[in-house]
């Protein structure tokens, strides 16, 4: 749905899970550092995005990347380690992980990223176009106004620059969230969602997908990512607790309502089997937790065809070679020329294909003559339009425009038929004065 569109109550409770967003994520980023980036939690992740966005930018200088929604790092980190010419700002809504980032980096030797606090719905301190890249690592189901997020990331997108996301699967094919979902409701179940559960609100991706294009993004596309939770050995409860999962507010809930009972322990233990049976604790009771689907978005700020690099007339510059007053001045003969320039070729390859049936009938020299010259011409006007072509599609903006190029053609290949004709005519009045000596 639009954002334009919204009704007042509907605005109402965005602007409310905005608030509680940075609430949960403020009160929840130290440990959401330590077990999530520190202890790489989500195994196999973040080099997706190295995947995705470091090829087209290896080797160049100057690159800028912003990652939204970064937390303390990632994958801006990743990005800045496998593009150490780039400059990469990670950015997050919540303040804490500010500092944390910094720390963070300073750990890794990371120079090249920096840390800012911003609202990814409103990125109004970054100016249009400039940015080669944007990154969202499991952060855009969490914002209330995700359509603004993605108007946001077209606007600050340099022409051609790509964003990659990514925002997990439906629940039923996250176990990790099933199991921590189902023990919290065995506990309390008036459970108010958590994190956890807004985290699954893009399970079927269309919607996402849809506002990508409607923002002005091009070549939407998703793919599903099979990632891997990881926790280590023994502290994998102490990790469930830490984290914003709907396990610790059940149980805290249910301890006040059976003080005898020692409720965590007890669902301690009930997760521990299910987490055996389902084979996701090894020995060591570290806890792999593999098959959580997640989607991968990419997308695309559109570049611009090679003609809107260029306001003038297409063929403006064929109608500065030609007076004005001329019969072949002015807007519509000098796309006349530019027409038979194209048809040409046609008429080159049935000129070609004729004379050599002539040349082989006759053997004339004339005649080789004249097949060469249209060899000659056709190979002319294929460097120019290949040269035309290059020039259009990698370099928009230089100073040699089609129009030019035609202009160069028309003049080339009337030269070259010119010389053609004198050398026809030569060779035919030899052969002429040979007939009659």
């Amino acid at each position: 749905m639009s954002s334009n569109a919204l009704t007042a109550e509907e605005v109402a409770q965005r602007a409310a899970m905005k608030k509680k967003m940075q609430e949960t994520w403020e009160g929840a980023a130290a440990k959401y550092a330590e077990w999530v980036v520190e202890n790489h939690l989500l195994q196999n992740l973040y080099p997706e995005f190295e995947k995705e966005l470091a090829p087209n930018l290896k080797g160049k200088e100057g690159v800028r990347i912003l990652d939204l929604a970064s937390a303390s790092g990632e994958p801006a980190a990743t990005l800045a380690a496998a593009l150490p010419q780039a400059q990469v700002v990670s950015t997050d809504l919540a303040a804490p992980y500010l500092e944390l980032g910094k720390a963070r980096a300073a750990r890794l030797g990371l120079a090249n990223v920096t840390f800012e606090t911003a609202d990814a719905e409103d990125l109004h301190r970054y100016g249009d176009a400039s940015f080669d890249a944007v990154a969202c690592s499991l952060g855009v189901m969490f914002m209330p106004n995700y359509e603004l997020c993605l108007q946001e990331v077209r606007r600050v997108l340099k022409p051609g620059g790509r964003f990659a996301a990514t925002f997990w699967g439906p629940e039923d094919k996250v176990p990790f969230f099933q199991l921590t979902k189902e023990l919290a409701l065995e506990y309390d179940p008036n459970l108010p969602p958590a994190a956890s559960q807004v985290a699954v609100r893009f399970g079927n991706p269309q919607p996402f997908v849809e506002a990508a294009g409607e923002a002005g993004l091009v070549d939407v596309n998703t793919r599903e990512l099979q990632i891997e939770f990881f926790m280590p050995d023994h502290v994998w409860w102490r990790a469930m607790l830490d984290m914003p999962l709907p396990i610790k507010p059940a149980l805290t809930k249910a301890q006040e309502a059976r003080p005898g009972d020692d409720v965590f322990e007890e669902a301690r233990q009930r997760l521990q089997a299910r987490m055996a049976d389902a084979g996701y604790l090894n020995a060591q009771e570290a806890l792999h937790c593999p098959g959580n689907a997640c989607w991968l978005l990419t997308a695309r700020a559109p570049a611009p065809a090679p003609a809107d690099m260029d306001t003038s007339s297409p063929n403006e510059e064929l109608e500065s070679l030609l007076p004005a007053g001329s019969p072949s001045g002015g807007e519509a003969q000098a796309k006349h020329i530019s027409l038979a320039f194209k048809l040409s070729w046609v008429v080159n390859w049935l000129l070609l294909a004729m004379k050599a049936y002539a040349f082989a009938v006759s053997a004339s020299m004339a005649v080789l003559a004249s097949l060469a010259d249209s060899a000659v011409d056709l190979a002319s006007q294929l460097v120019l339009s290949v040269a035309e072509h290059s020039v259009a599609r990698y370099h928009p903006g230089f100073p040699i425009g089609r129009g030019k190029l035609e202009a160069l053609a028309v003049i080339a290949c009337a030269c070259i038929m010119s010389m053609a004709s004198l050398e026809v005519a030569q060779f035919s009045a030899i052969d002429l004065y040979r007939g009659f000596a």
